[in-house]
């Protein structure tokens, strides 16, 4: 179930796809709006690329989510990566019907060629 607390500064079209996907698949929402101060902390700690980005905008243009049933202790596990990957495919079908503009942190270019990114942010979700 989404945290509804966490959605109420998101872009409306983010909180529409990643409640549909909830539906199918109980997410966890790890992050909405961020506050600049946040931005920065994660920039110096190489968690993020940017210094200010969508997640700062208000109302909050990205959006951090994972499976419910994630496992935090082994992220790096196939079966965990899988479901990344399985949740991406969802996220980007329910945009794509609804003509939501959607880029994902695993394939930031969206040339759907996972092998080619430099920085993979398997959880996080933009309008792009």
């Amino acid at each position: 179930m989404l945290h509804k607390e966490r959605l109420k500064d998101v872009h409306p079209d983010l909180i529409y796809v990643a409640t549909f996907v909830d539906l199918i698949m109980p997410l966890n929402v790890i992050e909405g709006h961020r506050p600049e101060a946040r931005q920065l902390e994660l920039f110096k700690q190489g968690k993020t690329k940017l210094k200010h980005g969508k997640h700062n905008d208000l109302p909050s243009r990205a959006i951090d989510i994972a499976p419910s049933r994630f496992d935090w202790k082994n992220p790096n596990k196939l079966t965990e990566v899988y479901k990344m990957y399985y949740l991406a495919g969802l996220m980007m079908a329910v945009a794509h019907d609804k003509g939501i503009d959607l880029r994902w942190g695993g394939d930031w270019d969206r040339d759907q060629d996972f092998g080619d990114q430099t920085f993979n942010d398997l959880v996080h979700f933009e309008i792009f």
